[in-house]
């Protein structure tokens, strides 16, 4: 091989390296761009989603408001839901119960039909930080997400969601009520 074909050999492995670190820092640049931006989208939904909330509580006095109520999801999908509690008494621990789920038919009667998973797991309500429990200062707000689950092999209709709040030092049943409709397609 004579010298000139060495350099130039040389020259091309060179500027090949400097065009691959370049295309690799830029793809750098470009997931972290893509990254950050989620997470600021993520943080606009949540606040939205609190926004949203805060109105509902304010204009209705409600002490439990979810957003949203009501959506249609696919067998194996998944919703994430807003939940946001008041305390208008002095500080306690509350805990939220989704766990009573009603099925019926797509017409509106009750489901009397067959099913591979158990009516009342069909649908499950799972709040984000994996508690349901959670302490309120006297008369603010918490804000919690909480996801709502459809299995796999849930039979088709409308789903109906009891979520309760209930104040843990008190005896009464629930301090709030409110429901998630979900429609199975």
């Amino acid at each position: 091989m004579n010298k000139k074909a060495a350099i130039e050999l040389s020259a091309n492995f060179i500027i090949i390296i400097i065009i691959s670190i370049v295309i690799l820092g830029a793809g750098f640049v470009l997931v972290k761009k893509l990254i950050g931006g989620a997470a600021d989208q993520l943080r606009d939904v949540d606040n939205q989603m609190q926004d949203r909330l805060q109105l509902m509580m304010t204009n209705n006095n409600e002490r439990i408001a979810i957003y949203p109520t009501s959506f249609e999801l696919a067998r194996g999908k998944s919703q994430l839901v807003a939940i946001g509690i008041m305390n208008d008494g002095e500080t306690a621990n509350f805990k939220t119960d989704g766990s009573n789920v009603k099925p019926f038919n797509i017409d509106g009667t009750p489901f009397t039909g067959t099913t591979s998973c158990p009516l009342n797991k069909c649908i499950s309500f799972i709040t984000n930080d994996g508690t349901i429990a959670f302490s309120i200062p006297s008369k603010d707000k918490v804000f919690k997400n909480a996801l709502v689950k459809v299995d796999k092999s849930a039979p088709n209709g409308e789903y109906v969601i009891t979520v309760n709040v209930v104040n843990t030092a008190t005896a009464t049943p629930a301090y709030a009520v409110s429901k998630i409709y979900v429609i199975v397609k």
